[in-house]
């Protein structure tokens, strides 16, 4: 008896209900009661980031929408139309068989079953070969079977994240026994939110309309499953949106057990990017500009994740920027704010940002997040508004490198103090830097002005009538707040790490010349907010 498995009707996303309860649906009845669901939400963020993906492709197929107004028209509706959806699901659906024969879903028939490897290798918390254990205590000798709707979710996310490295290969294949990272391996993706999963779907799908090239490619462009042919180990450019959308970075074969059940699967390479131009197809993430970067190097990475550093710290590269700014906006963010200027979603109204995405090292998976960023409308389509963003930020920065500089003061006196058995040491910078690292300073400071750089933002929304001079009087007073919290928040992190020394003399005669350090270096910087006739809403003096 050969499997089979129904993803238009089996239950395998994972979504939240408005009661909190947790339930499983399959793809018509998820889009169908889109509106009566509040996220789809899988404990994994890349599997969550890369389920949108897929029902945004459905979407973008049946209900375009081609411009504005098609978007206002859908959104008015209040659903998706579920005859629409029947229609498109009776089509296609043999090609949303899991485990058809002849073309089962985001796979790759004939390929060669000696070289299937156990289905931990497609996900990324099972343990695999030589990778961290990160959330598993399994090993590829006991590797466990997985359901077919887990296998499903897998299989969606590893063609979007899978890392880049060695991949499994046929025989007199050796040119393609390495593969290139998926489209969103080391990449932040930004899924605008609202009250329910209809409204969220509709706010991420911008203009789509490949015959005018909208937002590009042209009129050939499909979603994986209605491809004429299947996956391909070669180089080339997605063909539009959906192919992006459903991009297969791999060949790859589920091997099922009789009852469905996988334990095997097959994973080889598959279509790999031509050229490195995402910042002019990818719509679902923001792009840093490389300055240094030569004629023939890539000039603009996507943002991604760092392990040190919460995305709210970046926040400005989710709001629209100018042609010069060293950031680029999502272009779901852009479209939204351009809906917000033409009065089609109103500018006050809140739409939360998830930033989901996972870090590797080569071939290793290092860690994966799933941060909320609270911005609305306005935020999104106010050029002002980024810029403000950028300086709030750049000047928190500066203040946590006066931080530091009190640190490696600190430091520094405590290597030099005299010992029992001679004078004062002369301590490297090497040993500075390692002592100061340990003192957590950093790590206490940023998490404290979170709060304080929201309502900064918050402080900037003003009434689209307001005046320019009302504007820039609030803009004064933003900043000025966001000075006095910046430097409450330093001096605060700063009195933490001596709290949490040993109180001997040397100590004390060590953290009090790092106060030292710090006052002055925060006078400096802060002295633009404390000149006579500022709009600041405070002094900005050390405590």
């Amino acid at each position: 008896m050969t499997a089979t498995f129904d993803l238009t009707r089996g239950p395998w996303i994972p979504c939240v209900m408005p009661s909190g309860e947790r339930v499983e649906l399959g793809i018509r009845d998820v889009l169908v009661r889109a509106h009566e669901v509040s996220e789809v939400l899988d404990e994994a963020p890349p599997v969550t980031a890369a389920l949108h993906r897929l029902l945004l492709a459905i979407v973008h197929r049946n209900f375009g929408p081609r411009n504005e107004v098609e978007w206002k028209t859908v959104w008015d509706r209040g659903r998706f139309d579920a005859p629409t959806l029947d229609r498109y699901f009776d089509e296609w659906r043999k090609r949303f068989d899991l485990f058809d024969p002849e073309r089962p879903f985001y796979q790759t028939p004939g390929l060669p079953t000696d070289k299937a490897v156990p289905i931990s290798k497609l996900t990324f918390a099972l343990a695999s070969g030589n990778n961290a254990t990160l959330f598993d205590h399994t090993h590829e000798g006991n590797c466990p079977l997985l359901g077919p709707g887990a296998a499903a979710r897998m299989l969606v996310a590893h063609h979007a994240f899978a890392p880049g490295g060695l991949v499994s290969h046929a025989d007199g294949e050796k040119a393609h026994k390495s593969a290139d990272a998926a489209p969103l391996a080391n990449t932040a993706l930004a899924l605008a939110l609202q009250s329910n999963l209809f409204r969220t779907l509709l706010c991420n799908a911008p203009a789509y309309d490949p015959s005018a090239g909208v937002p590009f490619g042209s009129r050939g462009d499909a979603p994986s499953w209605e491809a004429s042919r299947s996956c391909e180990p070669m180089k080339r450019s997605p063909q539009g949106l959906l192919d992006l959308l459903t991009w297969q970075s791999r060949r790859i074969l589920l091997r099922p057990e009789e009852d469905g059940r996988v334990r095997s699967a097959i994973i080889m390479k598959g279509f790999q990017f031509g050229t490195d131009d995402r910042l002019h197809w990818e719509q679902m993430v923001a792009f840093v500009r490389n300055a240094q970067a030569g004629p023939t190097e890539v000039a603009w990475f996507p943002m991604g994740l760092r392990r040190e550093r919460a995305c709210w710290r970046d926040s400005q590269a989710l709001m629209l920027t100018s042609e010069d700014d060293p950031h680029r906006q999502p272009g779901t963010l852009r479209w939204l704010g351009h809906l917000a200027r033409a009065g089609h979603v109103d500018w006050r109204s809140n739409i939360p940002v998830s930033l989901l995405g996972m870090s590797l090292d080569k071939a290793k998976v290092n860690f994966w997040r799933h941060e909320r960023v609270p911005l609305s409308a306005w935020h999104m389509g106010d050029r002002d508004c980024a810029g403000a963003a950028a300086s709030a930020m750049d000047l928190a920065q500066r203040a946590c490198d006066a931080l530091r500089q009190s640190d490696r003061q600190v430091a520094r006196d405590l290597l030099a103090a005299p010992s029992s058995s001679g004078g004062a040491l002369n301590p490297s910078k090497e040993d500075v830097t390692a002592l100061s690292s340990t003192f957590g300073t950093e790590r206490q400071y940023w998490p404290e002005i979170e709060g304080a750089f929201w309502r900064f933002l918050e402080a900037l929304r003003v009434s689209r009538d307001a005046s320019e001079d009302e504007r820039a009087q609030a803009r004064d007073q933003a900043i000025g707040q966001w000075a006095l919290s910046v430097t409450q928040a330093a001096h605060s992190a700063f009195g933490g790490t001596v709290r949490a020394m040993n109180r001997t003399a040397n100590t004390l005669r060590a953290c009090a010349r790092g106060e030292g350090v710090l006052r002055r270096g925060l006078r400096k910087i802060m002295k633009p907010f404390n000149k006579e006739g500022s709009h600041a809403a405070g002094a900005v003096a050390p405590p």
